[in-house]
This record gives structure tokens, sequence and C-alpha cells, in this order.
């Protein structure tokens, strides 16, 4: 999509002119898109999330005969079972070095930078994609807030690099008046826009040449986790809420009389006793008394939500725990391989989220000194049932196959497997020094260095 100078891809990303000078005129041609094109859009996918369907209520609205509305939470499920598996265990975020690496972990644990990390993932995998931004709070500490994309976007240059321009985050004041920041590599613009773009504050930052923000996405294209579903989701809502229509219809069935001539108090008896007493029982009247049925759909409707909910795990790629099938599975193996389209989805993701941790942590580590971004290693550990003696049974059969840092690598118990040898190692020295000094040999000085000389 074309705007004034820039660029809309089809995967989302706001391109602008790498020669050319981005001014507020182009601020506002960006802004204005994405009022109009996404603003509404991510709202809705939030609604989904939240159980609160929007294009549901429209069509109940329309069709005033069907009395029931269920929302059976299916994006809810979807999203929380991929982050539950995906970053469940918190993810290990160190470098080699202790000394920096005690610098990196205390910044961590100060920012709770882990539940931003779960939050900008959940977040991703609602929206299709998130922002973290880097700031400065009054006391000068460094921090991070996680943005989502209905009222933020992220401004590329169109060079193959892709490298940010600007990063832009908006609302409305108390008077209904858009205001915002405008965050670049010198600079954050904050602004009211009216008519115009007009900009009340500007403050140097102190990232050197780096927009202090970074675009988290689980795809290239920006696809949230229940997006390729939704059709189907909506589908099993109306057939839900059809099947509970027609429980209601049956449980306020009509009454129908034949031939009967009642006054409305002989009605209320027959509603109360539930009696019914024939006055013109004879051969010529045809008394007949009969509730109205419609044809019963139970079977099909049945099968349909049967073949909706599997179509909807199977699609979106994400495992149905709650399945019968997951309580059968007696191996670790068996339940990988039930789980195998869910860990294909974790794998992408985390292949593009090391990519964007990467980069959040060259923008942070202007600040924040604990070496080069490419000197931290990232390791995420998918949250399953583990089979510890299975497990253990693998690793002791590696060893003397593999190098001990393999055998330990595949148990789920240990975290950090060098750590675990250095562990090893000090316990193994402890039993030695243990040995020695409970030897009854030592009180002869058989230890000591000077013991031959002395005999000599």
């Amino acid at each position: 999509m074309l705007l004034q100078r820039g660029i809309v891809s089809d995967n989302d990303e706001y391109l602008f002119p790498v020669d050319e000078e981005f001014t507020r005129e182009d601020l506002r041609s960006f802004i204005n898109y994405h009022r109009t094109n996404y603003e509404e859009q991510y709202k809705d996918k939030l609604r989904e999330y939240k159980g609160q369907t929007k294009a549901f209520d429209d069509e109940i609205a329309q069709n005033m005969q069907d009395n029931n509305h269920l929302i059976v939470n299916f994006p809810k499920n979807l999203v929380d079972t991929l982050n539950g598996y995906f970053i469940g265990i918190p993810p290990t975020i160190k470098v080699d070095d202790q000394d920096k690496d005690k610098v990196l972990q205390a910044w961590i644990r100060n920012n709770s930078f882990v539940d931003k990390l779960a939050e900008v993932s959940k977040q991703s995998s609602i929206y299709g994609k998130a922002f973290m931004l880097a700031y400065n709070n009054e006391n000068s500490e460094l921090k991070t807030a996680v943005l989502s994309p209905d009222q933020s976007f992220m401004i590329y240059d169109d060079t193959i690099n892709k490298k940010p321009i600007a990063f832009v985050t908006y609302g409305k004041n108390a008077k209904n008046e858009i205001t915002g920041t405008a965050y670049y590599s010198n600079r954050a613009d904050s602004f009211t826009y009216i008519d115009d773009i007009r900009i009340t504050d500007s403050k140097l930052l102190v990232f050197k040449g780096k927009v202090p923000a970074v675009e988290f996405f689980d795809n290239e294209e920006r696809m949230g986790v229940f997006d390729p579903v939704i059709t189907l989701i909506h589908a099993y809502d109306k057939a839900f809420s059809a099947k509970l229509d027609d429980i209601d219809y049956f449980a306020h069935a009509y009454l129908f009389l034949k031939n009967f001539d009642l006054t409305e108090e002989e009605q209320l008896n027959i509603k109360q006793n539930r009696l019914i007493v024939t006055k013109n029982a004879s051969e010529e009247y045809d008394v007949d008394a009969k509730f109205l049925e419609k044809p019963d759909a139970d079977g099909n409707q049945e099968n349909i939500l049967n073949r909706l909910t599997t179509m909807i795990y199977q699609i979106s790629m994400i495992a149905n725990i709650s399945d019968d099938v997951f309580g059968s599975s007696t191996s670790g193996t068996a339940l990988a391989y039930k789980m195998q389209s869910m860990s294909n989805l974790a794998v992408n993701k985390e292949r593009k989220f090391t990519q964007n941790l990467r980069e959040m942590f060259s923008v942070l580590g202007v600040q924040l000194p604990y070496g080069e971004p490419m000197d931290i290693t990232f390791r995420f550990t998918r949250n399953i049932p583990n089979n510890v003696a299975e497990e253990a049974e693998t690793a002791k059969n590696l060893i003397g196959i593999t190098s001990l840092e393999t055998a330990l690598s595949t148990l789920s118990v240990v975290s950090d497997p060098k750590a675990e040898i250095t562990r090893i190692q000090e316990e193994q020295n402890e039993q030695t020094r243990n040995a020695v000094n409970n030897n009854p040999a030592t009180d002869y000085g058989f230890n000591n260095s000077t013991t031959s000389e002395q005999g000599e």
C-alpha cells in the first residue's frame, strides 16, 4: 500500500525511503493510515482473546430469533497453550563472563524482564506482533515497557536491512485529542495531533544511534495464533449456540390441542395439574393433544462440533492437551509426536525471538555494561511433562559416547550442563578431601612430604 511517501508492505511493515528526510507530514500520514486500517483490527483481536466476539454480536442482533450467544473461548486457549509451552519455564539469559553476568542478572531481576518477555510473547501471539520500548525513568534507571500494536508502530527504511527510523506510540487525552511520542535514534518528540502534528516537547536520547524499541513477532507474516482459524471459531460458536437454542425450544415446546374449547381457567388448570380432560370425546370429534416438535438434528450438530474442534487445533497447529489421547501417552517419545506441530511453531517463534532479543540487548547495551550482544546466550526450555527416569537412562547410555555436557543436556532437571559439571567436580573433590582427612593413615604422617627425608 502506497502512502504519500511511505509504503506499507504485505507483512504490515511500515517503510520509508532511506534517502528522504522524515517530516511531521510523513508522521501524520503514517498515523492516519494506522488509525484507519489497523487500530480497530487489533482491538477486534483483543476482543476475540477476551471472549467478546463483536462479529457474532452483530449477526445475533440482525437475527432476533436466535436467543443464545455462547462463546467458546478458543483464541485464549490457543494463545495461552502455546505460550505456556514456549515460555512457561523462564528462559535463561546469560553471558560467560561471571562479573558481567552478575550485572546482567541483577538488571533482569530488578526490571522484571522475564515477566515482560512473557507478556510480549503473549501479545505477539494475539496480534501477530508487539513492541518493547527501552527508556530511562525519573531516577535515570534503564527500564523496558511492552506496548501493543493497536496504537503503536515501527517505521523502517526501505533497504534490505530495514533499519528502524522511528517508533511511534499514540493515544487520546481527556480532551479527546490525539497525543503521542515519536522515538528516533537521537531524540523523542512528544506531539499532539488535532488538525496537524504539533511538537510539544523534544528530549535527547542516549541510545547512541539506535531507535530505543524493537518489534517482536512470531513469523514474518505477522499472523497471530488464531488468525488462520478465526472463521472456524465463529462457526463453532454459532453451531454451539444453535444447539442450545434447540434445547430451549424443546423445553418451551408449544402444546397443540385439537377440538378443545377451553376457558382461560381451564387452560391454567392443565398447565398446573398437567391433566387434560376432553369435553368432546366422541366419534363426532377428532380430539388430539400433543406438543409441536421440530426435527431433531442433534447427531448432525455433534458431528459438526467435533469436526470443527479437530480442525481448529489441527490448522492452528496447537496441541489439544485436554484430549483423551494425551492421557494415553506412556512415554516421552509418544508425547513428543503428539506435540510435534506445536513444537514446530515454538521452534520458529524461538528463532524470531532470539533475533528480536539480540536487537533489544543491542539497544540496552549502550547503558547496560554486560558486553557485546553476541556474547549473550538465550535458552528457551519447553514446558512439557518429562519422564525423568527415561531421560536418566538416556543420559546414562550417552556417557562414554558423547561428552558429559551433551549427556547432561538431555536431562530436563539440568538447566545448565556446564554449571552442573562444575558442581559434580566440586562434589568429587569434596569427597576426596573427606576421604583423605578421615583416613587413619594420616595419623602416622604418611601424607607428609618430609617423611622419606626423616627416615633417611
